[in-house]
């Protein structure tokens, strides 16, 4: 619904995919093929329900990371754990993102985009762009309850990029 809902207004998506952990098929912490998950599945169904629609593009990432190109600005698009222990609020860890991005893409990223933390924030960095952390779109869950996790609502995040590359308008949505 939300996709077909999209095409009504817009001409082109380009839908990318980026593995998390929440989908993993078994408890195990997988490197190697961690893209083929639920996530993936549910994915490939999209591709083939689509498969006749000129106007979507699905990108589905093997190493769990994108970098792609809005208007001026480079954003690198991420879940989060696949950088184990990042934080945006530290500045060896907004390094560490920069340089496996360079690493994977020869290109420095202005933004960074990520979820995985299940809390909603945006800090500046030195490239003078705004590493995102998007909150949850599920709230918390049957883990996060056992886990002792505080209850966070559900919520989905939506930005804009403008000519010169500035992203503005981070907006973090409640869904409940």
């Amino acid at each position: 619904v939300f996709i077909n809902s999209m095409l009504a207004i817009y001409n082109k998506i380009e839908y990318r995919f980026v593995v998390g952990n929440q989908s993993r098929l078994d408890d195990h912490v997988k490197a190697k093929g961690k893209y083929k998950d639920y996530s993936w599945l549910i994915t490939q169904m999209l591709v083939r329900l689509y498969t006749n629609e000129p106007r979507i593009t699905f990108h589905i990432s093997k190493s769990g990371f994108h970098l792609i190109k809005l208007n001026t600005a480079s954003v690198l698009l991420f879940h989060g754990d696949t950088l184990r222990g990042y934080n945006p609020n530290q500045n060896g860890s907004r390094l560490n993102i920069q340089d496996i991005c360079i690493g994977l893409f020869r290109k420095s990223a202005r933004h960074f985009f990520s979820g995985h933390k299940h809390i909603a924030m945006n800090i500046h960095n030195q490239w003078e762009g705004v590493n995102i952390i998007s909150g949850t779109l599920v709230g918390n869950n049957e883990y996060g309850v056992q886990s002792g996790f505080s209850t966070i609502s559900s919520s989905q995040c939506m930005f804009t990029v403008q000519q010169d590359g500035k992203i503005e308008d981070i907006y973090h949505f409640n869904l409940k």
